[in-house]
């Protein structure tokens, strides 16, 4: 088509052979002074010598479910008093290797690891850990990591046997325009949410803890991400404030540039979407950089060493808001001695392909109440993020023989502090004594379904589907978009094409109040293919209004 083209990498496996080699003579500025990438079995022998050696700080075990191919998804769990099992302390996640590719990942969340142990001296670090409980899983994917070192370094997805991309497998919004549902495509979603044993695992291993913030770490693009992934729900979170503060603070300690996940480019599925969306964590994606090609694997020194101060420096600030009571909630009162307190939320959560269906779906904690019997638990949020209406938590107080002795409905909100009372009284009234709505009672969203219309309140706005000759587009220099508005006006409208995720034009309206025909200008003629076009606006009740269609360009 005429464009000029450069050659960045010529040759990608020799890229992947040279990082592996040590980069210098001496020990690296890592806490392990490391110089070259692990292999999976450094991974799991690290992970059970932190734990041997610091029996009381470090906690090894593996994700409830094994990988597509068997192998154990490996974790430790680093805490002041790790084996305690009634302190009630949130918990906070970091997720390395969900990219079979993203070797540097795995790196700077297993020295991560180290880290904490051998700073645990130091105040800062002392007092996140008497806090907080961090979560170390540094290879979500074991069989694409392994096959990519071995086989093809490009490797994204996880088992060739599957060939699916975790990012993407993730339930809550999953099977929407920012995943594929074709298999030989490099973000191919699975057939269904969590049809993968590696997200199913970590799924699961969220519904049994209440982790208040959530990191999952990528490369190469030099990015903190925070929520919304994706624009069906809304383009601003509830949480945005805290939210961009921390994200912020973070792309400040990294030099990366901070902002909306959904303004880098919608993404359906991704791990932390869960996590927000449903639990209530606050969930960010790290996308590390590089001071060297920019490649998914260089050079140790430049993807790894040189990136890791900044980034121990965002991860202990998201472990301090993880600790923080002001972006969760905490219950206290009392109970009686080794009772276990149990704490259960159920509910639906909605995916975004056409024909899909909402899922049950469910958090459920629980705790052993000590010996003095008091208890101060920080949980999350009893009400989803994107609900309009409260939720409550269901707790239950059994006794040490089994027996069940009381039963409640809590609402908590962000930052709220609640009072219990004895939790294993029956409540009469008061704090803690509040009807909970019907269970699976699914969160209101702004059109479940990417069709090429958007619904909210009365306001209704198709975009019809197109086919366009090159020749039209060269002569008018501008994609000419019907637009069928009824029920109501539009502010901030954006009209977008896109092709494969990139934004080939886009234009800005204040207000569109009827159906009319927007002329979109073209600064570069796109060439015959097929193209998505988005368009986007807020009606009056604040509320975002989506519809899209599918652009064909023909010679």
């Amino acid at each position: 088509s005429g464009y000029r083209f450069v050659t960045r990498v010529a040759d990608l496996e020799a890229v992947a052979t040279r990082a592996r080699r040590t980069t210098s003579r001496g020990p690296s500025a890592l806490p392990t002074g490391r110089t070259a990438y692990r292999s999976l079995s450094d991974y799991e022998g690290e992970l059970a010598t932190l734990a041997l050696a610091n029996p009381g700080l470090v906690r090894r075990f593996e994700l409830p479910r094994a990988s597509a191919d068997g192998r154990p998804i490996g974790a430790v769990e680093i805490a002041s008093n790790v084996n305690a099992t009634g302190d009630g302390r949130p918990e906070y996640a970091i997720f390395g290797l969900h990219h079979a590719r993203e070797w540097p990942t795995g790196e700077v969340v297993m020295e991560l690891a180290h880290d904490l142990v051998k700073s645990y001296g130091a105040p800062r670090v002392r007092a996140l850990l008497d806090r907080v409980r961090v979560v170390i899983v540094p290879v979500v994917n074991p069989d694409g990591f392994v096959f990519s070192q071995e086989v093809d370094p490009m490797w994204r997805k996880n088992s060739p046997t599957r060939a699916v991309d975790l990012n993407r497998n993730y339930g809550a919004g999953w099977g929407g325009s920012g995943s594929s549902a074709v298999p030989t495509e490099p973000t191919y979603r699975g057939p269904s949410p969590f049809s993968e044993p590696e997200s199913a695992a970590v799924h699961e291993l969220s519904q049994r803890r209440h982790f208040t913030n959530v990191q999952s770490v990528h490369n190469i693009a030099s990015r903190i991400l925070r929520q919304p992934g994706f624009d069906e729900y809304g383009t601003v979170a509830r949480d945005e404030a805290r939210m961009k503060a921390l994200g912020d603070a973070m792309g400040a300690a990294t030099g990366y540039g901070s902002q909306k996940a959904v303004e880098f480019g919608e993404i359906h599925g991704a791990t932390e979407d869960w996590n927000y969306i449903a639990q209530g964590a606050f969930g960010y994606t790290i996308e590390l950089g590089s001071t060297g090609d920019g490649t998914f694997q260089g050079t140790y020194d430049t993807h790894v060493v040189s990136q890791y101060g900044g980034v121990r420096e965002a991860l202990l600030l998201a472990g301090e808001q993880a600790a923080d009571p002001a972006d969760h909630g905490v219950l206290t009162g009392a109970a009686s001695a080794g009772a276990t307190l149990r704490l259960r939320r159920d509910f639906t959560t909605g995916t975004l392909c056409s024909g899909c269906a909402a899922f049950a779906d469910f958090v459920d904690t629980t705790l052993a109440v000590p010996a003095n019997g008091r208890f101060e638990w920080h949980v999350g949020p009893s009400t989803r993020p994107w609900s309009s209406s409260p939720e409550a938590w269901t707790l239950t107080c059994t006794d040490a023989g089994g027996t069940e002795r009381a039963r409640r409905q809590i609402v908590v909100d962000r930052g709220q502090r609640v009072d219990v009372g004895d939790a294993c009284r029956p409540p009469a009234s008061g704090p803690g004594a509040q009807p909970a709505p019907p269970a699976g009672t699914p969160a209101p969203v702004v059109s479940r379904k990417p069709a090429a219309r958007g619904v909210v309140g009365v306001v209704r706005l198709v975009v019809a589907r197109q086919r366009v000759r090159r020749s039209t587009l060269l002569r008018r220099r501008a994609l000419v978009v019907p637009l069928r508005l009824s029920g109501g006006s539009l502010r901030d409208v954006r009209v977008s094409l896109l092709r494969a995720r990139r934004v080939v034009a886009s234009r800005r309206l204040v207000r569109v109040a009827s159906s009319q025909r927007v002329r979109l200008p073209l600064r570069r003629m796109p060439s015959a293919g097929t193209y998505r076009l988005r368009v986007r606006g807020v009606d009056g009740a604040g509320r975002v209004v989506v519809a899209r269609a599918v652009v064909s360009v023909v010679r």
